[in-house]
């Protein structure tokens, strides 16, 4: 029920986000334009946290009865395929126009980065490992070596692809010259990118940038693992609190301290756009804390009904952010808040009506 209700929160902010982030918005909530870190900038990987938390344990039991991997992984490619197909529709507006339609967006990523997660649960096998402490690393040790590999190709294009010409190598995570960029415009093509990545406001500017494009696809794959790490201790410590807690707040501590000495000593730089190891870090960190903090309140103390819209959210998530997100491509913001305050409104008061005994 916590990742339900983190899953709620996200959701709600990132509406939030996306209607009040404007000039005449609330320009806290924008994304920072290039290095940095802003509070809308947790949206992407605490999704991808979920989707890989909710993943451990929603595959654990089909594997350990024998379901057919074959159909499992059917039912995770049309999942994918829905991801993706609903994230072009909403992510472009009507008419569509080919020869300029954004190919890559949040719901494409999510759906790349699922589907990912997904083959490595189903094929690479767990080891069978008997120890009483620290057994998720152990037992799916197979399995983290995907984010390792992913970690490691991705740091070796960054630091070793040459760059642009003009481009010096001490300016490798510069707007107007770094490889991600670079790499997605000869992939996609500038004329299939997003139009107005916040880059453009950074000094220097970048000339084209896409926020989800496919080079960070490849590397937000590890917020996924990052919660694959946390859904097995709720798999292999079934009732154990203490030992979930202690090991989640122990993994959330050294995942925030690394990532923001990378970041702040700026070996590497807290970026979201680059997607960057500090950003990955610091945000995985966070998602840790952010669902012990659910999960205390929630499955250790049992309150729940304060947080009930939230969760009610939370478990119809790819319903909400089809409705919002269609609303919000048709200049409708004040609609999509409207709209989401009503549900959250109308879910509360229900639940209301159903415990109150007269």
């Amino acid at each position: 029920m916590s990742l339900d209700t983190m899953r709620g929160l996200t959701i709600w902010f990132m509406n939030l986000v996306n209607n009040a982030a404007d000039p005449a918005g609330y320009a806290v909530l924008d994304h920072a334009p290039w290095n940095g870190l802003t509070i809308a900038d947790f949206v992407m990987p605490f999704f991808l946290f979920m989707v890989g938390a909710s993943t451990a344990f929603a595959y654990h039991r089909p594997l350990e009865q024998g379901v057919s991997k074959w159909s499992l992984l059917k039912k995770a490619i049309v999942r994918a395929l829905k991801l993706f197909g609903i994230g072009i529709a909403i992510g472009n507006t009507p008419p569509y126009n080919l020869a300029h339609l954004r190919i890559m967006g949040v719901l494409q990523r999510i759906g790349i980065c699922y589907l990912i997660g997904c083959i490595s649960v189903i094929f690479i096998p767990k080891l069978n490992y008997r120890g009483k402490y620290f057994r998720v690393l152990p037992t799916y040790a197979l399995q983290f070596c995907v984010p390792a590999a992913i970690l490691a190709i991705y740091l070796s294009v960054v630091y070793a692809v040459p760059l642009p010409q003009g481009c010096p190598y001490s300016d490798r995570f510069q707007p107007n010259c770094n490889i991600v960029g670079w790499l997605d415009s000869k992939i996609l093509t500038p004329d299939h990118m997003y139009c107005c990545p916040t880059c453009l406001e950074a000094v220097p500017a970048c000339p084209y940038f896409d926020p989800e494009g496919i080079t960070s696809t490849f590397v937000a794959v590890i917020s996924v693992f990052i919660g694959l790490y946390y859904g097995y201790f709720i798999v292999l410590y079934r009732g154990n609190h203490v030992s979930r807690l202690l090991q989640w707040g122990c993994t959330s501590a050294l995942l925030l301290a690394v990532g923001l000495a990378l970041g702040l000593t700026h070996t590497i730089p807290l970026n979201k756009n680059l997607y960057s190891l500090s950003y990955i870090l610091v945000t995985g960190g966070a998602a840790g804390f952010c669902l012990m903090l659910f999960y205390v309140t929630q499955d250790v103390f049992m309150i729940r009904k304060p947080l009930l819209p939230l969760t009610w959210l939370g478990m119809n998530s790819i319903m909400f952010v089809h409705t919002l997100s269609l609303l919000h491509s048709f200049h409708v913001p004040h609609l999509t808040m409207l709209t989401l305050h009503s549900i959250l409104q109308f879910v509360h008061g229900r639940h209301a009506l159903h415990q109150d005994p007269r």
